[in-house]
């Protein structure tokens, strides 16, 4: 028993742009921003009174006493951080490049894949034709 198999003509599938975003989201992300800035300052300004506290409350002798261990200590913490920060950077990197193959890899199979459907849609792929009417059948 003979199958026949039409192919219905091609027709690409236009892809519309999503709709802007409007005022409503930006409130948002201004509120956000706001928050931040305000957690922020409020940061920094305890730290300055503290500081001047700090400077006004403990004498300068006693500060100048405590100020070769807590040199070690930044110094060790210091180099605790550089370490952090350079295997983070690698980890990072070693992802980002892992990610630039997969990437790569992905966009070569919808290349292949784009210029199969074409020449499907076109008939100009006898073959092609032949297995997708096989596979109808199936």
């Amino acid at each position: 028993m003979e199958h026949s198999c039409t192919l219905a003509p091609y027709n690409p599938i236009r892809i519309s742009k999503s709709p802007k975003r409007g005022a409503a989201s930006t409130l948002p992300m201004f509120s956000t921003l706001l928050l931040g800035g305000l957690v922020i300052s409020l940061a920094v300004l305890l730290a300055i009174a503290g500081l001047i506290f700090a400077q006004h409350r403990i004498s300068l002798e006693l500060r100048q006493v405590h100020n070769v261990p807590l040199g070690l200590i930044y110094g060790a913490l210091y180099v605790t951080f550089g370490v952090i920060t350079g295997f983070s950077a690698y980890l990072v990197l070693n992802k980002y490049t892992t990610s630039q193959a997969t990437v790569a890899n992905e966009a070569s199979a919808v290349r292949t894949l784009f210029f199969t459907v074409t020449r499907i849609a076109a008939g100009s792929d006898p073959r092609a034709h032949y297995f997708v009417c096989q596979s109808r059948h199936r």
